[in-house]
């Protein structure tokens, strides 16, 4: 009886570490995305591309929440319990939640507000477009919170 159950749970933990190692690819690739498109987003912010300032910000986003996703499956939760990995486990799901708290609150509408927040319409006639300079502070104080606050975190 104590062999069969102890043959239980060798085969309970087997099972569990191979769905761990599978989800940690998983999860691998996902945050390759995310930073192949946060990368994208920088470039189109430098070169004004606001098309693909959209797509990116909506790749880092679907990385985001692929990873959170992934990262809220029981065998994640089971990580967190083990010694010395639990805390790594553990800041590894806070940094899905801000990344997707970010790409979402942050980046995303920014994306979305690339055509009037272009810096080349800052100024205008060798002045400063005063318009644009306000639609720029409102973009502005719109993101300001969700980064707060994932600073926090």
């Amino acid at each position: 009886m104590l062999a069969v159950l102890l043959l239980l749970i060798v085969v309970a933990a087997g099972i569990e570490g191979f769905l761990l190692f599978n989800s940690v690819r998983t999860v691998q690739a996902h945050a390759k995305a995310a930073v192949s498109n946060a990368t994208g987003y920088v470039s189109a912010a430098k070169s004004g591309d606001a098309q693909k300032l959209k797509e990116s910000a909506q790749g880092v986003s679907d990385a985001a929440h692929s990873m959170k996703e992934e990262l809220s499956k029981p065998q994640w939760t089971v990580a967190t319990y083990v010694p010395v990995y639990g805390s790594d486990v553990t800041s590894v799901r806070t940094m899905s939640s801000v990344l997707e708290e970010v790409s979402d609150e942050a980046l995303i509408p920014l994306a979305e507000k690339a055509d009037i927040l272009s810096l080349s319409k800052l100024m205008e006639n060798s002045a400063v477009n005063l318009e644009a300079l306000g639609h720029v502070t409102k973009a502005v104080e719109t993101v300001a919170t969700p980064v707060a606050h994932a600073a926090e975190e």
